[in-house]
């Protein structure tokens, strides 16, 4: 089922590039609790998988259409929003290796990002909305308007105390609360990641790269990791590795 779990901090740690001179525009990715990462082929319409070992596969996922956002619960089922206009959200169980959908408001137009969060929740975002509806448990579907307007918002990520936070030309934090603040005017246009102590990375920031924003003051950044890299979008594993 759908638990929380632990959420680990990146330490300094080697660079590996275990997809090298890969055709397709690889977006951006999810990792499971045995290290797998699951990474989007926007234009190939794939998803490529990349164990620890580095050992690169891709999944029999059918019918997708530019996908930009990907989550996972603590189930092993993937979740995978298109880019098509008010279309369903594909699943996939890694486990039973079944495919299926999960409806979402007819309002929910060119999806660019999603979530899983640990309460039994699904979140999308488009660019003007993020979107609940609850995949787990008797939870209530919500439309919440992103505000102060976050340009092009693209990507989301949910922390540990379900907190959302909305990547775009800037960044939002969405508490579990339900109030909503812009933590950072320079944003993570591309992807965002979290880890245990609520420290955010985000791509691709001022200077290229991915940023370490510190949960003391997201909008200063702590450090640049890989500043001659232009990344597409990032994630954070169990074990440490961004």
């Amino acid at each position: 089922g759908v638990g929380q779990g632990p959420f680990s901090m990146v330490q300094p740690g080697v660079i590996t590039n275990p997809i090298l001179n890969n055709a397709n525009y690889l977006y951006t990715s999810i990792v499971d609790e045995n290290g797998t990462a699951y990474v989007l082929g926007d234009n190939s319409n794939t998803i490529y998988t990349v164990t620890k070992a580095g050992v690169v596969g891709t999944l029999p996922v059918t019918g997708l259409n530019s996908p930009r956002g990907i989550g996972i619960d603590g189930a092993g089922v993937i979740y995978i929003a298109d880019q098509a206009a008010h279309g369903p959200t594909k699943t996939y169980d890694t486990v039973q290796g079944i495919q299926g959908t999960v409806a979402f408001p007819s309002s929910a137009s060119y999806v660019q990002g999603l979530a899983v969060g640990n309460t039994g929740n699904l979140y999308e975002t488009d660019y003007t909305n993020v979107y609940t509806v609850p995949i787990v448990g008797p939870g209530t579907a919500a439309t919440t308007v992103i505000t102060p307007a976050n340009t092009q918002a693209s990507n989301l990520i949910v922390d540990s105390n379900e907190n959302i936070f909305v990547g775009g030309s800037q960044i939002n934090e969405i508490a579990s609360g339900g109030v909503q603040t812009q933590i950072n005017t320079v944003g993570a246009g591309q992807g965002l990641g979290v880890d245990a102590a609520d420290t955010l990375y985000a791509t691709r920031y001022t200077g290229g790269g991915v940023a370490e924003l510190p949960a003391s003051g997201y909008g200063t950044a702590l450090a640049s990791l890989d500043t001659g890299a232009g990344p597409l979008g990032g994630s954070v594993g169990p074990d440490g590795t961004l």
